[in-house]
């Protein structure tokens, strides 16, 4: 039951983190500037949709993308863990992630920026479709599994909801706090990046060592 609780616990601090809803925040608050509330409103729930409905295509896809391409899990966890080391160094030193970089005219109207580069790369990116693809492909049994849609659920109502009210907190914690938030992340991010890492590269050190043998 421990371990079951402790892997939930680490999909959703990993996704969380990944995702960032702070940074997104930001994001939608530049694209919708000057537009009413209510679109708004509208376009942070169109874009939570796409954002973690595709998170979730690809969590259910992983394993037939793992059996088509011949994918070990410990490869990409040495390139998520790549990917996650970069975006979270970049939130550190207060840039914008290079993993999420778009070009925010380069949209199909208002609504348009629901899709991109709001739902994708902003929050649903290679770095978060890498962690809910490795999480499934980790987990165990039936549980495990619920474990990281529910985590991966759970972020994206949160992050719904970050989006929907950011106009308003980005005031309430001004930007000094959106910089503190936004460099805790990316410690986090980092940490796990780290695990995510070794893991992967534990994995073909102890092959070679068994090949030597």
């Amino acid at each position: 039951m421990k371990d079951q609780i402790a892997f939930f616990l680490l999909a959703l601090t990993s996704i969380f983190t990944v995702v960032n809803p702070f940074g997104a925040m930001t994001m939608i608050a530049s694209l919708t500037a000057g537009l009413t509330q209510n679109d708004h409103k509208e376009i942070a729930k169109k874009a939570s949709l796409v954002g973690f409905s595709t998170m979730l295509s690809f969590a259910f896809a992983g394993e037939f993308i793992f059996n088509f391409f011949g994918i070990s899990v410990y490869g990409l966890k040495i390139v998520g863990g790549v990917l996650f080391f970069i975006s979270g160094y970049d939130m550190l030193q207060g840039k914008e992630s290079r993993t999420k970089s778009v070009d925010t005219e380069d949209t199909d109207g208002h609504y348009g920026t629901a899709i991109s580069p709001l739902g994708i790369p902003t929050i649903c990116g290679p770095g978060s479709i890498t962690a809910s693809t490795v999480l499934v492909k980790q987990s165990q049994g039936f549980i495990g599994v619920a474990s990281v849609i529910t985590a991966i659920l759970i972020v994206g109502a949160s992050t719904y909801l970050f989006l929907r009210n950011s106009r308003r907190l980005l005031r309430l914690i001004g930007p000094s706090g959106n910089k503190v938030f936004m460099r805790l992340m990316g410690l986090i991010i980092m940490m796990i990046a780290v695990e995510y890492f070794f893991s992967g590269l534990g994995h073909y050190t102890q092959q070679i060592g068994l090949n030597k043998h």
